[in-house]
């Protein structure tokens, strides 16, 4: 392996011209890709994620399907 830092990296892809820049950067995303080392999670950060997905309805209030009442007067 070459002894080029990352920023040195960088710094000469900045100077190339813009059509160069896209395709280098199409020809690093077609590359074989590793995957990547992660540890497996515990139970408990499994249901922290799982939790996050949750829409905090209060008691009581009933969750509207209502396109007027997620979007603005205009309806964006």
């Amino acid at each position: 392996m070459a002894d080029i830092s990352y920023d040195d990296i960088v710094r000469l892809a900045e100077q190339l011209p813009r059509a160069q820049q896209v395709e280098l950067a199409n020809h690093l995303m077609q590359q074989p890709q590793q995957p990547l080392q992660t540890r497996k999670l515990s139970p408990v950060e499994w249901m922290r994620l799982l939790e996050t997905t949750v829409i905090d309805n209060p008691p009581g209030e009933q969750f509207s399907l209502r396109r007027e009442d997620w979007y603005d007067d205009d309806g964006r």
